[in-house]
């Protein structure tokens, strides 16, 4: 795979916030990727570099290229559109860069919301996004610190999670059900380890 032409494009079509951001991720995934002995480093590079691809994209793009994958979106996620730019950034791994790998995909897609029995590719992209280093904020420390700190990857997902939750409540924001969803399995998947 070829990691500086991934590299380029992003520079190309991310703000500098975005790439920078971007690149923190990659190396947050890596960390992750050590820490909790996922083997496949390559998986993780791509779900962490592509990520958000299409997060510059606008509304009416991101709209279009949910509709024409065959979502069928609810009035809240059309108000919320931003929450399918991992929808987006999968049709730029697969249609600019050949990546047809599945799991890589949902990884990417997954980012963004969570969702129910999420594999530890997912987890790992989910998590290198939601405490890059880039991100201080005092509601992700405990995540963060329990992810490099603690060997159970569930419990900082957790953290995670209700953190993600908590703001949204706090702000009035629209919450979609796979959060709920992911929320709900991992700590069942805490309860029954």
């Amino acid at each position: 795979m070829d990691f500086e032409k991934i590299k380029e494009y992003l520079r190309e079509n991310l703000n500098d916030f975005r790439f920078n951001h971007t690149l923190r991720v990659v190396d947050m995934g890596l960390i992750l990727c050590d820490k909790f002995n996922y083997k496949d480093k390559t998986k993780v590079i791509l779900g962490c570099y592509l990520h958000d691809a299409g997060k510059n994209l606008s509304p009416s793009k991101l709209l279009d290229i949910a509709l024409k994958e065959g979502y069928v979106l609810s009035e809240e996620e059309r108000e919320n559109i931003h929450i399918y730019h991992g929808v987006a950034s999968i049709t730029i791994a697969r249609d600019y860069f050949n990546i047809n790998d599945v799991e890589v995909l949902n990884s990417i897609k997954n980012h963004v919301t969570g969702c129910e029995n999420m594999s530890m590719l997912d987890k790992i992209v989910f998590l290198a996004d939601f405490f890059e280093v880039g991100r201080d904020y005092d509601r992700v420390h405990k995540s963060r610190e329990a992810a490099l700190n603690d060997l159970d990857i569930n419990k900082s997902l957790l953290l995670a999670l209700n953190s993600s939750l908590n703001e949204l409540i706090s702000t009035n924001r629209f919450i979609h059900e796979n959060t709920l969803k992911a929320r709900n399995y991992i700590l069942r998947e805490i309860k029954n380890s």
